[in-house]
């Protein structure tokens, strides 16, 4: 099947990009190698401009009868127990930050994709597809079975581990960014916050 573009990768950001190609009348095919509904470990957390950004993707409607949880403040606690307190007082009283669970708002998003025009399938990316030195689509396993999938435009849009980025030779993570984490700094951490 060929697309004028593949989205590889079904959360937020790739939906979103879903949904605004579909609108235009783009032929788009969305791709994510997990079954809906899925959870993830973070990411609960919207800003009112990502929740400005999501009503103007048509799920105004949605979002209020999810009734997702409105934060008003929030407070972080260091390892060496300093306190920080900050307090939220959105401008929009409908755009307030908000915590929405992943499993509910990334199927709530790939739907709205499906229902823009965009065709969902399940299905995860091996490689890419090159014609005279350019990425000209993605091959990918669905039920077993390997494909080709042609396209005009690729997005991967398959999070921070995104095989479309280490495919093209990016993606990597300088480890000083997570050096913190490592070893006995990331037990010692945990144990002192609780």
């Amino acid at each position: 099947m060929d697309a004028e573009v593949i989205i590889v990768g079904s959360g937020p950001a790739g939906s979103a990009a879903a949904i605004t190609f579909a609108r235009e009348g783009r032929r788009v095919l969305l791709m994510d190698q997990s079954e809906f509904p899925r959870d993830k470990p973070c990411g609960d957390a919207i800003a009112p401009s990502g929740v400005g950004l999501l009503f103007g993707l048509g799920l105004k409607e949605q979002i209020r009868q999810a009734r997702f949880q409105t934060i008003n403040a929030v407070r972080l606690v260091s390892p060496a127990r300093r306190d920080l307190r900050i307090h939220f007082h959105p401008v929009d009283p409908e755009l307030n930050e908000m915590i929405a669970p992943r499993k509910i708002l990334d199927a709530m998003l790939r739907d709205r994709a499906v229902e823009a025009g965009a065709e969902f399938m399940r299905a995860r990316a091996t490689a890419l597809v090159m014609e005279k030195g350019s990425v000209a689509g993605v091959r990918a396993e669905t039920g077993g079975k390997a494909s080709e999938f042609r396209c005009r435009l690729l997005i991967g849009a398959d999070g921070s581990g995104s095989t479309i980025a280490r495919l093209l030779g990016g993606g990597a993570r300088d480890p000083e960014h997570c050096r913190f984490w490592s070893g006995s700094q990331s037990r010692a951490f945990h144990h002192d916050v609780g």
